[in-house]
Formats: C-alpha cells, sequence, structure tokens
C-alpha cells in the first residue's frame, strides 16, 4: 500500500515539473508554465486517476506524457546525445506504463515534430527513434499482442462517454467528481473548457503570438478531435483500427485532452495583462477540485496483511483480462488446491507466485485435483519427475493422478514468446548504446 502512495505521489510531483519545463521551454516564460502546470496537475481526471480510480498506469502517463514532448522538442530543434538518450527512455517509460495511451499519444507525437523540423529528410531521425522506444520495450508489448489472443481484450468492446457527460459532474452542485455508489463524472475540467474558449476568441482577435499559433492550432483540433473520439459516435472508427480494440474505456483519452488543454491554458492566459484576474482563474482551477484531493473513505484497518489474506479466498470479474478457458462462473476458493473426485490426503509444502509444491496420496485408484490458479499457456504440473496434461475446461488447473504417494509441482515456465521478447529488448539496447558510444557529439546520428 506504502509503495502505491509513493508511485501516485511521484508522478504526480513529476507531471507538474515535466508540464512547466514544456510550456517554459516552448513559450520561454516561466508564467505560462506555472499556469499550464496547475491546469494539469488539478484537471478533473488527473484526480480522478490518482483518488478513485486509482489507475497508476494512466496516473505515470500523465507524469510522462509531457516530458515525451518536452524531449521531443529538444530533440528535433537540436539532435543531440543527451536530448536523444532522454526522448528515448521517456517514450518508452510511457509505453510500459500504459499500452494504449502511448499508442493514443504517437500520432501526436510525430505530428508535433512535423511542426518542427526543418528539413524533411529530419523525419526519418524521428521514426527511427520511435522505432528504437518500440523495440527496447518489445519485451513488454510482444508478449502482451501474442498472449491477447487468449483473453477478451482485443473483442472491440469499447465503453463510450456522452458529449454532455464530459462538461458537468452532477454530483454536489458539480464540484465533486464521483457519486456516493462510486460512480464517476469524467468531465473536462470547466476552466479547461473556457481556456478552448478564450483561446478561440484571442485568435480572432489576433492576440496569440504569432509564434505559437500554429502550434495552438494543433492543441485545439486535437482536442477536439479527441473529444469527437471519446463519444459515442466515433464507433465506426473505433471498430476498423485493430490495435484500439483494447482501449477498453474512450475517456481513457481525456489524458491527452487535460495534456492539450492544460498547455492551451499557458500560451493563452499569459497573454491577458490583469494579474490579478489570472490569479482569480488560478485559484478556482485549484479550488474548485478540493472535495477531491482524497478518496472518498479511507480504510485503517486494511494493510498489506490484510489484502494478502483476502487474495486466497476473493475473486473479481476481470472484464476482458478474462481468459477464453473462464467460460464458466467461477467460485470463490477456500483452498489452495480442491479434491474433485477420490479419496485423497494433500499436504501443502511451499506455495510461492509462480511454483505450488504438494504431497499427495491417492487412497482410492484415482483422484481428480484442482489447483485453483487460473490456467494460462506457461502452466505445467509435474507429478515424481512427470509431466501431466492439464484439464482446463473451468478456468483453472484440474489434472488426475493414480493411486499412491506422489509429490508434485504446480509451476509456470516462461513461454517462448517471452524469451524471444526479452532478447530482442536487450537487442536493442545494446545497439542503440553502441550507436551513443560510438558516434562523436558534434556529428550525432548525422
Amino acid at each position: 500500500i506504502d509503495s502505491f502512495k509513493i508511485i501516485l505521489a511521484f508522478s504526480f510531483i513529476l507531471s507538474g515539473q515535466g508540464m512547466y519545463l514544456l510550456v517554459k521551454d516552448v513559450t520561454g516564460n516561466e508564467k505560462a508554465g506555472f499556469i499550464s502546470a496547475l491546469f494539469y496537475l488539478f484537471a478533473p481526471y488527473h484526480l480522478i486517476d490518482m483518488h478513485f480510480r486509482v489507475a497508476i498506469g494512466e496516473v505515470l502517463s500523465f507524469a510522462f506524457l509531457p516530458l515525451c514532448f518536452l524531449y521531443l522538442r529538444k530533440m528535433t530543434l537540436s539532435f543531440s546525445r543527451q536530448n536523444f538518450i532522454l526522448f528515448v527512455s521517456f517514450l518508452s517509460l510511457l509505453i510500459i506504463s500504459h499500452q494504449a495511451i502511448a499508442l493514443a499519444s504517437f500520432p501526436f507525437l510525430l505530428i508535433y515534430s512535423l511542426f518542427l523540423i526543418k528539413r524533411k529528410k529530419d523525419f526519418s531521425k524521428i521514426i527511427f527513434t520511435f522505432l528504437l522506444s518500440i523495440g527496447i520495450t518489445a519485451f513488454y508489448w510482444m508478449p502482451l499482442l501474442y498472449s491477447s489472443r487468449f483473453t477478451y481484450l482485443l473483442n472491440g468492446r469499447i465503453e463510450f462517454s456522452s458529449l454532455s457527460s464530459l462538461f458537468y459532474s452532477p454530483y454536489l452542485f458539480g464540484f465533486l467528481f464521483q457519486g456516493h455508489k462510486g460512480e464517476l463524472a469524467l468531465i473536462v475540467g470547466y476552466l479547461h473548457l473556457l481556456v478552448l474558449l478564450v483561446f478561440i476568441a484571442f485568435l480572432f482577435k489576433n492576440k496569440i503570438n504569432p509564434v505559437f499559433k500554429k502550434f495552438g492550432l494543433f492543441l485545439l483540433i486535437s482536442t477536439l478531435f479527441l473529444l469527437f473520439m471519446i463519444t459515442p459516435a466515433s464507433e465506426s472508427v473505433w471498430k476498423n483500427i485493430f490495435l484500439l480494440k483494447g482501449f477498453q474505456f474512450s475517456y481513457r483519452l481525456l489524458v491527452l485532452v487535460n495534456l492539450f488543454t492544460s498547455i492551451l491554458a499557458g500560451l493563452t492566459l499569459v497573454n491577458i495583462k490583469n494579474k490579478i484576474f489570472v490569479k482569480f482563474l488560478l485559484m478556482i482551477v485549484v479550488f474548485s477540485s478540493i472535495l477531491n484531493w482524497g478518496n472518498r473513505k479511507a480504510l485503517s484497518s486494511v494493510n498489506d496483511e490484510t489484502i494478502r489474506k483476502s487474495l486466497y479466498s476473493s475473486l473479481d470479474s476481470v472484464g476482458q483480462g478474462k481468459t477464453v478457458w473462464n467460460n464458466v462462473k467461477l467460485k470463490k476458493r477456500t483452498d489452495n488446491i480442491d479434491i474433485i473426485k477420490g479419496d485423497t490426503t494433500i499436504n501443502e509444502i511451499s506455495r510461492k507466485q509462480t511454483i505450488h509444491r504438494y504431497s499427495i496420496n491417492v487412497i482410492s485408484n484415482e483422484a481428480l485435483l484442482t489447483d485453483n490458479t487460473t490456467y494460462f499457456p506457461g502452466w505445467n504440473i509435474n507429478a515424481d519427475s512427470v509431466n501431466l496434461p492439464i484439464n482446463n475446461k473451468n478456468g483453472l488447473i484440474n489434472f488426475k493422478l493414480k493411486k499412491g504417494d506422489h509429490s508434485v509441482s504446480v509451476y509456470y515456465k516462461e513461454t517462448r514468446i517471452n524469451r524471444i521478447a526479452r532478447a530482442f529488448s536487450f537487442m536493442v539496447i545494446i545497439f542503440m548504446v553502441l550507436i551513443v558510444s560510438s558516434s562523436r557529439k558534434k556529428k550525432f546520428l548525422k
């Protein structure tokens, strides 16, 4: 539990720092960076992810996304060894934090780079860095894609949010983002929407710095497109793009919406000369979200030990992550291993995450047993140094034993795809190290 809290706190702080550095680098204005950082930190979906959903992957993506855009910008303008390493590193961290957010971010990162490159041939360098990051993280996404065929992850079922639900929370006059039964108000943010309108008004009045006008238009168009993609009107798009079928919830795109609207806030509000008015808006951004600065109810009685014990006796629906063999409703388990048929005595010797050892005496002619572990390719059973076939029709690990005493091990062995993917990632890392170490600083990748 403490490790979760540390990750959440670290990610929250890093997201604000990253946003500040990004907008400061774009505008050369610390005030703009500070404005964008506050909008980003106190965006409704950011707080929902951190306190109500406790979505570790998405919270980390909030932290790494601004840094990806920052070092993509730095690398594109100055293709140095340091900028190259940092961009590849942060993009790789984004991929292993949340593959869906990373996938959705790729097109916007690439389009942004097109705004910055001075020579068309430099775009090939950008593509190269993306391929490096994809290669480095192959150990993660390659087994995931391969193993998804054993689950319902890519069945194409996407939950959409209505357009109206993005604008207003129905709880406590709009200031609470979670209902009393855990319902979530997945809104963009009142001040974030206001910024969009102010930016459009400033565009017509030519109050936006011409240097940032194209970038601002990119952010505005991207935001409007993402809002469209969140609504049911975009269902046909989701169905026709294979990799999007595992996205599950369209509202995940609010991570990018909050990123873009927060950057727009810095680009827009920095043009308002009335400092008191700007400070007033920032106070509203921060304190209007005060009801969502923590989870609704902290259970002090729950600690690491109570969670550890409950894992053995609880069973929750895992939705699209359910395996294709779970074609029956699984019951809550009371023991690690059950006797389905036969007269048997069982002594559990040890139980670790990837290996369960038993001493089993079968008194009847034959016994049918179930190790209460969800079956997945890679699980094996060894009885008296002989591998046994697994029956997985009910989604669990079922096996038979003949009469007599048996030493049984139920163990997980890494699959071939995992080994191949890890070796590929290792080779890409070695390749990257060789490139960085062998290239002279002034002639880096030229």
